[in-house]
């Protein structure tokens, strides 16, 4: 599929778990051999902010796939946050982007439009 369609960048997306990043380094061991440019690593399912109570716990672990992209010399575009609206939207099939509260996506897409415009 890269071959045939050849995308311009990738952007990987993993959980902060170890595991998780051992897939996320194939798959940039993969787009680096078909020479496709990685664009960054985004850390996904990053903490959780209980909804009836404020407390901030991290599940799935905490800068994992930050640590990770600085090992591997990529850039970190940043952290999405577990939360019942991200999950809702995805649902429904609406952009998270469209709600105020899931602004957390406006400056990691900032970075890849910046990087495809240095194309």
């Amino acid at each position: 599929m890269v071959q045939k369609y050849r995308p311009a960048g990738a952007v990987i997306v993993s959980t902060p778990q170890d595991l998780a990043l051992i897939d996320a380094r194939r798959a940039i061991d993969l787009f680096e051999k078909a020479g496709i440019p990685i664009i960054g690593l985004v850390e996904n399912m990053a903490g959780y902010i209980c909804p009836h109570c404020g407390e901030a716990s991290d599940p799935f672990g905490n800068g994992g796939a930050e640590a990770a992209a600085r090992e591997l010399g990529i850039p970190f575009l940043g952290r999405v946050p577990l939360t019942i609206s991200i999950r809702t939207a995805s649902d429904a099939g609406t952009p998270p982007a469209s709600n105020p509260d899931d602004m957390i996506f406006m400056p990691i897409a900032a970075q890849v439009v910046a990087w495809l415009g240095k194309l």
